[in-house]
């Protein structure tokens, strides 16, 4: 019995190389965000509130000078999201309710997301969509910020910066239908170069592994054409 187990680990570790590995959840929609009008801001006021909508939060407050903050969720499981109109139009703070302890995101409209671990690790990834406001909002992407398991959060993926790092300069980079799959973040990517009609249209997916060691994501760009 001793020898049947101790094969089956090491065929489970020989093989898998996951069997002991993070896991994650499926990512599931837990609210929106959005900034309706861009030129109308100076009109806004508490009185109108289609100038901002926080879509399925658990609670919004929105102070007479525009100061906002939402929660998504409840009790130490919630996300809060904070915004200040005079401080700067396009940016929000995600994280806890202690603004010191946040993360800042450009944009104008999100859809957040929750991955749950089962290491105490909590996900949220903000997907950007395409085609809102270009000169204003992010390209289509994902910003992923996590809430380790002391409480802290921090910014663990911007694929604004994976652009950069592995596609060519002058490449329109568009990311979406992020899933999971054991201890990886999958997203599929497709990009196209705007200004050269010779670099043809390529698409592939993103790979986000855990790293157990590093605390963090290693990235492997998996391209559909030419199987790099």
């Amino acid at each position: 019995m001793r020898r049947f187990l101790g094969l089956m680990m090491f065929i489970c570790l020989l093989f898998s190389g996951n069997c002991f590995a993070m896991q994650f959840s499926q990512p599931e929609e837990i609210g929106k965000i959005n900034i309706w009008h861009p030129p109308l801001w100076h009109s806004l006021s508490p009185k109108d509130p289609q100038g901002i909508t926080f879509n399925k939060a658990t609670e919004v407050f929105i102070s007479p000078s525009w100061e906002c903050l939402a929660r998504f969720g409840n009790d130490e499981d919630a996300l809060y999201v904070h915004y200040y109109r005079k401080k700067d139009k396009t940016k929000f703070y995600l994280g806890s309710e202690n603004l010191k302890n946040t993360v800042s995101i450009n944009g104008l409209n999100f859809t957040l997301f929750k991955i749950n671990t089962d290491e105490g690790l909590t996900l949220y990834p903000l997907y950007t969509p395409y085609k809102i406001i270009r000169t204003r909002n992010p390209p289509e992407g994902y910003t992923i910020i996590g809430r380790k398991s002391n409480g802290i959060f921090i910014n663990y993926i911007d694929t604004n910066e994976v652009t950069e790092k592995y596609f060519p300069p002058d490449v329109t980079v568009r990311y979406n239908n992020l899933s999971t799959q054991g201890n990886t973040l999958i997203m599929k990517y497709n990009c196209v170069d705007e200004k050269h009609s010779a670099f043809k249209r390529e698409m592939g997916e993103i790979h986000f592994k855990w790293n157990d060691k590093a605390q963090w994501f290693d990235v492997k760009r998996i391209s559909n054409d030419t199987g790099r």
